[in-house]
C-alpha cells in the first residue's frame, strides 16, 4: 500500500507539449522514463533523473553531461533510486546551470540541422527520389510518429486512473473487512448455522417460509400497480367495479374447483386426451377475450377457420361471457374454449402440447395487454410458431390506456425474426418492413361469406322497421367513435331521401354529443351480436363507412367493408387508404362527393357487373384464404 497519499496527485487526463512543458517548468526535480519527458524538462531548465528503458534516453542525457544521472530500468533498486534522488535534489542549483548550458549548444546545433541533412542529401549526386516526394514521406511520417505517442500518452493515462481506481476499491475492501457492521454480519451468519444447520429439516420449513413470504409481498406489488393502471385507464368508479369482478373471478375459481372438483379434474384429463389424439396442427390463442362476444372478431374468426382446415383450436374464453364453461366448451368440431381466466387451465394445455409432435401456431395480437416480450421467448424456445398480428396502431384511441410492456413488446417483436409477423394494412406493413426482411406477411382482414350471404325475412327485425318507410336505409355497422364523421352522417340524415341507420356500441361520447339519436332519420339500434348482425345488413341499401381521415385509421383494414360486399351492398367510403384497393368501394374525397356517390351507389344495387365485382372481391378476401396464408407462412400444412 502507498503511504502519505495525500502527498500524492495524478494527472489522469492527456495534454499537449506545450501544456505538459508549462506543467514542468512549476517542478523542482522531474523523475523521466519517456524521451519526451527528458526533453521538455530540459527545454525549461528543470533538472531530470532518467530511468532508461531505451538507448535513446542513455545518449540524450550523455548530451545534457547528466550520464550520472541515469538508471537502468531492468536493474532499478529503491536504493539506488533514492540515492541518485537525493544528490539531484541537493545539487539543484549546480545541475540547472549546466542544464542551461548544455541546452544552449544543443539549440545552436538544432540550427545547423537541416544545412547538414541538405549537404548529405547533395552528396548524392542521382537521389532515388526526388526531393519533394522525400520530405513528404518525412513529414507523413513525423505525424504518424507523434500520433502513436499521443495515442500511448492516452492510454499511460487511462492505466494511471485505473490503477488509481483499484487502488481506491482496495482501501473501500480493507475499511469493508475491519468494518464494525462486517464483523456483525459474520456474527450473524455463525448463529444463522448454528441455528439453521445447512441441509437440516429446520433450514427447508424456513425457506419455505421465506418464499411463501416474498411470494405474497410480490403479490402485493404487482396486485398495486394494476390497481394504479386501471385507475389511471377507467377511472376509481370503474376500475372498482373492474376489480371487483376479478375478485369474483378469482372466488369463482376456488369455488369451482370444491363444487365440482369431480368434474373439473374430469375435464382437465379429457382436454388432455384431446390434445394428445390429435393428429394434425393446432392453433392457439390463449388470451382470455371470450368466444360468445357482441363483436365477433379476427382472432375468432382464423380460429373457426383453422378448426374447418382441420386443426384443433383452442380459444381463449372467458366466464363473463362463455358461460358455464368449467374447463373447457366444445363449439364445433376441433374448436373447443377453455377458460383462459384460470392459470392452472392455461398451464395444462401448454404442458400438454409440449408432448406433442404436431406443430402449435400460437397467435398474439399487438392489441394483448397481457403476453410479455418474455413470455414470446419462452414460447419459441418451448416449440411454438409465434404469429404476432399488427391489426391497428398501437394509440389509447383504440384500447385505452397502453402499458408500457406493449409498447416494448411490440418494438422488440418487429426485430426479432423468429417471429413471424402480420400486417393488416399497407401503412402497418411499411413499419414492419423497416425492421425485418423475412418472416411477415400482409394479412388483411376477411369475411365469413356463407355467413353474410342470407335471404331476407319476411319482416325486418323490429327495431329496423320503423326505417323501413321507403326511403333508401343507409346502413353503417361497427364502433361508434371519435374516428367517425359525426357532421357527414348529419348530412345523410338531413338530406331527406334516406334513413340513416346505425349498430354498435358507443366507443366514447362522440355520438352521444353530436346529436344523432334525436334525429328523425337516424335510427341507432344499440349493439347486436355478430350472428344476429347479418339480419340487419341484409337490408342496407347502401353501406358506408364514413371514417375521417386521419393517421389511425388510414392504418386500419375495416373488416366491415368485407362483410358488406359479402351481403352484396354497395359500398361509399371516404378516402382511405385500405379501401381504395378495392373496384367495389366507391371513394368521396369530400362530403359533396360522398353525397354524390350515394347517389351513384343507389343506382348500382341491381348492376350485375357491379354485383359480380362485390361477389370477387368478397371471396378473394375469405377468412378461409387468410387463414390459409397465414399457415404456408408457418409451413404448416393444412
Amino acid at each position: 500500500m502507498m503511504q502519505e497519499r495525500q502527498y500524492v496527485h495524478v494527472l489522469s487526463e492527456s495534454y499537449s507539449p506545450t501544456i505538459m512543458g508549462g506543467i514542468i517548468s512549476r517542478c523542482k526535480l522531474i523523475l523521466g522514463m519517456r524521451l519526451h519527458s527528458l526533453i521538455l524538462a530540459a527545454n525549461v531548465g528543470i533538472p531530470a533523473i532518467a530511468l532508461v528503458y531505451d538507448p535513446k534516453d542513455k545518449y540524450f542525457m550523455r548530451s545534457l553531461g547528466l550520464s550520472e544521472f541515469t538508471i537502468d530500468l531492468a536493474s532499478l533498486t529503491i536504493e539506488q533510486l533514492s540515492n541518485v534522488l537525493t544528490v539531484a535534489w541537493i545539487e539543484q542549483e549546480q545541475l540547472q546551470q549546466t542544464l542551461n548550458l548544455q541546452v544552449q549548444k544543443l539549440k545552436n546545433m538544432a540550427k545547423h540541422t537541416p544545412d547538414k541533412a541538405l549537404a548529405l542529401l547533395e552528396e548524392t549526386t542521382k537521389p532515388p527520389f526526388p526531393m519533394d516526394t522525400l520530405q513528404a514521406l518525412a513529414i507523413q511520417q513525423t505525424r504518424v510518429v507523434a500520433d502513436k505517442e499521443q495515442e500511448l500518452q492516452i492510454l499511460l493515462s487511462k492505466l494511471a486512473a485505473k490503477e488509481q481506481e483499484a487502488a481506491s476499491l482496495k482501501t473501500q475492501l480493507n475499511e469493508i473487512l475491519y468494518s464494525k457492521s462486517w464483523k456483525l454480519a459474520l456474527a450473524f451468519r455463525k448463529l444463522r448455522l448454528f441455528l439453521l444447520p445447512v441441509g437440516s429439516p429446520i433450514e427447508k420449513f424456513a425457506k419455505l417460509l421465506y418464499q411463501l413470504g416474498k411470494k405474497i409481498i410480490d403479490i402485493f406489488f404487482k396486485t398495486s400497480k394494476l390497481i394504479y393502471q386501471s385507475i389511471r385507464r377507467h377511472g376509481l368508479p370503474v376500475a372498482f367495479l373492474r376489480g371487483m369482478r376479478i375478485l369474483g373471478l378469482r372466488l369463482y375459481h376456488v369455488n369451482k374447483k370444491l363444487l365440482y372438483r369431480n368434474e373439473y379434474n374430469q375435464e382437465l384429463r379429457q382436454l388432455d386426451a384431446i390434445i394428445a389424439q390429435h393428429a394434425g396442427f393446432f392453433d392457439v390463442f390463449h388470451v382470455p377475450m371470450g368466444w360468445n362476444t357482441s363483436l365477433f372478431q379476427r382472432f375468432q374468426h382464423l380460429s373457426l377457420q383453422a378448426a374447418k382446415l382441420g386443426g384443433l383450436a383452442l380459444y381463449g374464453g372467458h366466464p363473463v361471457v362463455d358461460r358455464n364453461i368449467t374447463v373447457y366448451q366444445e363449439v364445433i368440431d376441433n374448436l373447443y374454449v377453455f377458460d383462459a381466466t384460470n392459470h392452472q387451465i392455461v398451464e395444462r394445455i401448454f404442458e400438454a402440447l409440449k408432448r406433442t409432435a404436431q406443430p402449435s401456431m400460437l397467435r398474439i395480437q399487438s392489441i394483448d395487454l397481457v403476453t410479455t416480450e418474455m413470455d414470446i421467448k419462452r414460447f419459441i424456445q418451448q416449440g411454438f410458431i409465434v404469429v404476432y398480428e399488427y391489426i391497428d396502431e398501437i394509440s389509447p384511441a383504440i384500447t385505452g390506456y397502453v402499458p408500457d410492456l406493449v409498447r416494448k413488446r411490440h418494438s422488440e417483436v418487429l426485430k426479432d425474426e423468429n417471429v413471424i409477423v402480420l400486417a393488416t394494412s399497407d401503412q402497418l406493413l411499411e413499419e414492419v418492413q423497416r425492421y425485418r426482411s423475412k418472416n411477415f406477411l400482409l394479412s388483411t382482414n376477411g369475411v365469413d361469406l356463407d355467413h353474410w350471404r342470407v335471404p331476407k325475412g319476411n319482416d325486418p327485425p323490429p327495431e329496423l322497421q320503423t326505417a323501413c318507410n321507403g326511403n333508401l336505409i343507409v346502413g353503417y355497422h361497427g364502433a361508434l367513435a371519435k374516428w367517425l364523421d359525426y357532421e357527414l352522417l348529419r348530412l345523410i340524415a338531413d338530406e331527406g331521401s334516406y334513413e340513416l341507420v346505425l349498430i354498435g356500441h358507443e366507443h366514447d361520447q362522440e355520438f352521444s354529443d353530436s346529436g344523432l339519436k334525436n334525429h328523425p332519420r337516424a335510427h341507432y339500434l344499440g349493439s347486436k351480436p355478430y350472428f344476429e348482425l347479418n339480419q340487419y345488413a341484409i337490408y342496407y341499401d347502401i353501406a358506408i363507412l364514413p371514417f375521417k381521415k386521419t393517421n389511425l385509421t388510414q392504418a386500419v383494414s375495416p373488416v366491415k367493408i368485407f362483410e358488406y360486399m359479402a351481403a352484396q351492398k354497395p359500398i361509399v367510403s371516404t378516402d382511405l387508404r385500405e379501401c381504395r384497393k378495392y373496384r367495389s368501394c366507391l371513394i368521396a374525397e369530400n362530403s359533396n362527393q360522398f353525397m354524390d356517390q350515394l347517389k351513384q351507389a343507389a343506382i348500382l344495387r341491381t348492376d350485375i357487373n357491379y354485383l359480380g365485382i362485390l361477389d370477387k372481391e368478397a371471396r378473394e378476401n375469405s377468412w378461409q384464404n387468410r387463414t390459409r396464408e397465414i399457415l404456408r407462412l408457418t409451413g404448416i400444412k393444412a
